[in-house]
């Protein structure tokens, strides 16, 4: 009942697009910090295996190669699902799934 008195008031009204307000930005918000995360989650994969790689051919010790094949493999699932969600190249998303894919099959082939 105080509810209904509330939303029929000027007042009411303004807390009710001011609850609305803060919940779609708190959405808007968080949708972009995942964003970011992403973004520096690939950043970072992508700096393990040039690191990683580097040191193979740096050393000729190519025994890490595998830490990069899986690494990378990461990489390709998080840029094909991004694409996915944001409905970019479809085709593309879907082939870095099937790439992921694969190199995680060579990755447990090569370890096991």
């Amino acid at each position: 009942m105080h509810f209904l008195i509330a939303q029929n008031s000027k007042i009411g009204k303004y807390q009710t697009l001011l609850k609305n307000h803060i919940f779609f930005n708190s959405l808007y918000l968080s949708f972009h910090l995942r964003v970011i995360r992403l973004k520096w989650l690939k950043i970072l994969l992508a700096l393990i295996v040039i690191g990683i790689s580097s040191y193979g051919l740096v050393t000729n010790d190519y025994s890490y190669n595998l830490l990069s094949i899986f690494f990378l493999g990461v990489f390709f699932l998080i840029l094909g699902f991004e694409n996915l969600k944001n409905k970019k190249s479809q085709g593309i998303s879907i082939f870095s799934i099937i790439v992921s894919i694969f190199l995680f099959f060579v990755t447990c082939i090569s370890f096991f």
